[in-house]
């Protein structure tokens, strides 16, 4: 079990390495962060505390008052003139100490940041540590780097830095903006001397090359660059200039508190990020424009002293954390050396490579700004015929109706026009609910045309895109469509369907919706997973266990997303007949599902009080059904093996005695249930995130044994973990960090359920792969032993070498861990001890030659209530049934 992390910058001596791009799964995290809510100065101040490492007795040789007074001097006046407020916390006189030697690579050095940060907040008693970012200062290890941390998400979640036998005031300040969440300022450079090309054998990209903030490698006290200032909150997106045609516009320089200070545009999947600069004297630099590429490189086309790049993923569309200069004058960068100057000055203008757009610049208002000039060449091309999505994926208004590989090729669209019934109506720019930020789209969602934007009514439809130089495409093929914008009809009546010596099935009578009809009804336990859902078009059914009173929330749907939302409290009682009134003999036995009758050969009855709706429950033969003792029908004459629903009343609302009275019948008992509907609300369904993971084979066919955003409701996303489609990191790490096991691993999806806010620490499902069923089960051999060792120990070893408290609890005695086809190793745990403490559900269960891990993490000891856990196992459960389905 892993928790999500961001991938670590990881620095050379002298050649601060570490080249890292967002995956999916961060720039998620993103979406909901900086990204989406920047302002002129980011929440501050932000609290560096600082703590000396010693790792097997040894200690590095400057103290912690050096570091914290370079610290104080250096460091933090030069991140304020960046805009960003740091002050000094606590400097601890006592070390912190491992001990094994300290990692220097892979996933142990992630892991020891995570430990080392985790120990020290324990340590102080430091319980939240949002925007704390900790400076350590460790012994010479040998490694190759002076400086390392985490890229953190979001410019406010707190982060780690580790030195190595070094206090330099820049590799503090850099590693420090990597803990803000900024990746490297590199460098473009093509072999052939253009300024600027596609990534190729000829154009690559320089590792740290492009010495412009401190976020290179060559010690500087520029400006931090405007992509680094937005990335990080400190400038607005509406304070970069997003370009698709013929214009001038003032720039303001970099260094500036207000107005327009970037330009973004992009010539087809290329991006441009422009700045202005004034002249440095430090480098000679001259002032211009600066111009960075913001879209990345494949991992084969980038220059990097780091063996770990070479080998890195290649990226995706997510935006990026780097960005790499281009060298428009006499620049020059060779390992680690700078001279000339890479401003675009006023007597030279650039086009870029593919010689569509031209950029030139002329004196501004005033000293501290220029006026850029943007040329486009004419641009007659119309764009693409667009394709509508298929019908069935508008499940929401918020659904796109254009294909997605369609909106994926397009990148220059203003507006869509759309034909209904041959008549023209133009549409208005739409931002969807579920965009995420791309490095072709930074800034703004691309057009787009929404279930919501279409007339409500039956017709045909067909659309086409207009782009920026007023170019219109072809209509797209034409569909006859429903758009129904009315909410479903929820009923109060409910009718017993069928009854298992489990649940009762009910029809939801009357619920349905006029439009477009029902598409689905799902059950929501309370922590909003759907453990029962029907596609039914009306009257859906609800199934609720027998023998308790349930409080569960139901939505239901129509077919394009419109929904009602209800609370509703069930109390079902099930009276066995061996609780009621017997008269005569009976004798008992249990049919092929193991549930008990009482048989009656002779004559018989049996008497019980009811109240509201209640079934009589038979298995064979005909009794009379008496109420307060009248007669009022008779049972269905149904011979079967297993319970039916024979009799179906109602009391009225007063209690009264019913009496079921016969000769040659079976008696399950008798069921009673009272539903009631509270809080109903109009809802819409939401448009899930985009997965693009799952368009790999082998992680689709993963994610149909594991859960799925279709498992939850309420506002839950479920998407991949950063690495978590890979196998980076480990599976099993309960009570020790590595397993053997793991070594047997062919494919592997860990995805992370979260909302904002989340009532959990860390929610995770893990789906993986090994080489064959033996492999599996070796791995369930070895956690089954190291588990019992844990429990022996009473506790077992973490990622940093250091033995942590375990406390293992019972599950509820009700639970009935055991039963299944599934392997199990099922842990009810507190981890740690004091203020750290963290309770966990760890349920991991094997099947053939497939592993799932549930794990469900809150902040506390014994955080879970038993009927939390009950439910969690519930959720086991249906897992389990998925491990042993047939895909």
């Amino acid at each position: 079990m892993k928790l999500g992390w961001g991938r670590y910058s990881n620095d050379f001596k002298s050649l601060l390495l570490g080249r890292k791009l967002l995956t999916w799964t961060l720039v998620i995290v993103c979406l909901f962060s900086s990204m989406q809510s920047v302002s002129a100065e980011v929440t501050s101040p932000k609290i560096i505390d600082i703590v000396v490492l010693q790792f097997g007795g040894s200690v590095p040789n400057n103290s912690e008052s050096n570091l914290a007074d370079v610290v104080s001097k250096v460091v933090i006046p030069h991140w304020g003139s960046n805009g960003i407020r740091f002050q000094l916390g606590q400097v601890s006189p006592n070390p912190l100490r491992f001990s094994k030697p300290m990692s220097c690579s892979g996933n142990q050095i992630t892991s020891l940041l995570i430990n080392i940060r985790k120990s020290f907040y324990q340590e102080i008693g430091v319980i939240n540590s949002t925007n704390r970012y900790l400076i350590t200062l460790a012994p010479d290890a040998g490694c190759i780097w002076e400086g390392i941390s985490l890229i953190s998400s979001n410019e406010s979640s707190g982060g780690v830095v580790l030195l190595e036998e070094n206090i330099s005031p820049f590799v503090i300040a850099h590693e420090l903006g990597h803990a803000l969440g900024l990746g490297h300022s590199n460098l473009l450079q093509c072999a052939s001397g253009a300024r600027d090309g596609a990534w190729s054998s000829d154009c690559k990209g320089v590792e740290y090359g492009g010495v412009i903030d401190l976020m290179s490698n060559v010690d500087n006290r520029f400006p931090l660059s405007t992509y680094h200032q937005w990335r990080i909150g400190l400038l607005d997106s509406k304070d970069v200039v997003e370009n698709w045609v013929n214009e001038k516009l003032v720039l303001n320089s970099v260094d500036s508190k207000t107005g327009k200070r970037a330009l973004f545009f992009r010539d087809g999947n290329s991006t441009y990020w422009v700045e202005f600069r004034k002249a440095e004297l430090q480098n000679a630099y001259k002032q211009g424009l600066v111009i960075y590429r913001t879209d990345p490189p494949l991992t084969k086309f980038i220059l990097s002293p780091n063996p770990e790049d070479s080998s890195a993923q290649d990226p995706d569309l997510g935006v990026s954390t780097d960005i790499w200069m281009l060298n428009l004058d006499d620049y020059r960068y060779d390992r680690g050396q700078v001279s000339g100057s890479m401003a675009l000055n006023s007597e030279k203008s650039f086009t870029t490579y593919s010689g569509l757009i031209t950029l030139s610049l002329s004196s501004g208002p005033d000293s501290d700004s220029v006026e850029v000039n943007i040329k486009r060449k004419l641009d007659s091309t119309p764009p693409k015929k667009p394709v509508l999505s298929e019908e069935i994926r508008w499940t929401s208004s918020d659904s796109s109706i254009l294909s997605e590989n369609y909106r994926n090729s397009e990148f220059d669209i203003k507006s869509y026009e759309i034909k209904v019934d041959e008549k023209i109506y133009s549409l208005r720019h739409e931002t969807s609910t579920t965009w995420i930020p791309t490095y072709l789209n930074p800034l703004n969602p691309p057009a787009n045309v929404f279930v919501r934007n279409l007339p409500e009514g039956e017709y045909d439809l067909s659309i086409r895109a207009v782009d920026y130089a007023g170019n219109s495409s072809p209509w797209s093929d034409s569909k006859r469509v429903f758009i129904d914008r009315s909410y479903p009809t929820v009923s109060a009546n409910f009718l017993a369907k069928s009854v298992s010596n489990k649940d009762i099935t009910l029809s939801w009578d009357g619920t349905e919706d006029r439009g477009s009809g029902l598409c689905e009804t799902r059950m929501l336990n309370e922590d909003d997973f759907v453990f029962y859902r029907d596609k039914a078009r009306k009257n859906p059914t609800l199934s609720i266990p027998l023998g308790l009173s349930y409080s569960f929330t139901v939505e239901t749907y129509d077919c394009l997303g419109n929904g009602v939302n209800v609370k509703v409290n069930a109390d079902i009682n099930f009276i066995p007949t061996s609780k009621t009134k017997l008269i005569s003999k009976w004798t008992q036995e249990l049919d092929s599902e193991r549930a008990t009758r009482f048989v009656c050969k002779s004559s018989c009855s049996a008497s019980i009080t009811v109240k509201d709706d209640f079934l009589v429950l038979t298995g064979s033969g005909s009794p009379d059904i008496y109420l307060s003792g009248k007669k009022i029908g008779q049972a269905k004459a149904i011979n079967s093996s297993n319970m039916k629903i024979a009799y179906s009343g109602n009391t009225n609302g007063r209690s009264q005695v019913l009496r079921v009275s016969g000769k040659n019948f079976s008696l399950y008992g008798v069921a009673t249930y009272k539903l009631k509907l509270s809080e109903k609300h109009e809802i819409n369904r939401r448009e899930l995130a985009p997965d693009p993971s799952i368009e790999n084979s082998s992680q689709a066919l993963l994610q149909v044994r594991g859960l799925t955003s279709n498992d939850f409701g309420g506002d839950w996303n479920v998407l991949p973990m950063a690495r978590g489609t890979t196998l980076q990191d480990p599976t099993l790490d309960l009570c020790q960090p590595r397993y053997l096991s793991d070594q047997n691993r062919i494919e592997r999806r860990q995805v992370t359920v979260f909302k904002n806010p989340s009532p959990f620490l860390f929610l995770s499902n893990e789906v993986v792969r090994y080489k064959d069923s033996n492999a599996a089960n070796a791995a369930f051999l070895e956690l089954d032993t190291q588990v019992k060792k844990c429990k022996l120990d009473a506790g077992g070893i973490d990622v940093s070498g250091q033995f942590e408290k375990h406390t293992f609890l019972q599950f509820p005695n009700s639970s009935n861990i055991d039963q299944g086809i599934s392997k199990k190793v099922f842990v009810r745990v507190n981890i740690g001890s004091g203020q750290n403490t963290r309770s966990l559900l760890g349920l991991y269960q094997f099947y053939g030659d497939i592993f799932s891990g549930l794990y469900v993490v809150r902040s506390g000891e014994n955080a879970f209530s038993d009927n939390e856990v009950s439910r969690w196992l519930e959720v086991a459960r249906i897992i389990e049934n998925r491990l042993m389905s047939k895909v």
